[in-house]
């Protein structure tokens, strides 16, 4: 098993119909260097502030 610092699953957000997140994956592993990159507005501080419990990110639907 890895040791993982930070392990992140099908993170979702979404801003009333505007959906600025939509499943995003990914893993760090302890130790090492991370970088967060992308263009303007493609949800790199709505990651940080769900991460940082300044933001809520949306619930799961539960399949049936």
């Amino acid at each position: 098993m890895q040791d993982l610092a930070i392990q992140v699953k099908g993170l979702q957000k979404s801003y009333k119909q505007l959906h600025v997140l939509n499943g995003v994956d990914f893993e760090v592993k302890q130790g090492s260097i991370f970088a967060l990159l992308g263009s303007n507005g493609a949800g790199k501080t709505t990651i940080l502030k769900i991460l940082s419990t300044l933001l809520r990110q949306d619930r799961e639907k539960e399949s049936a």
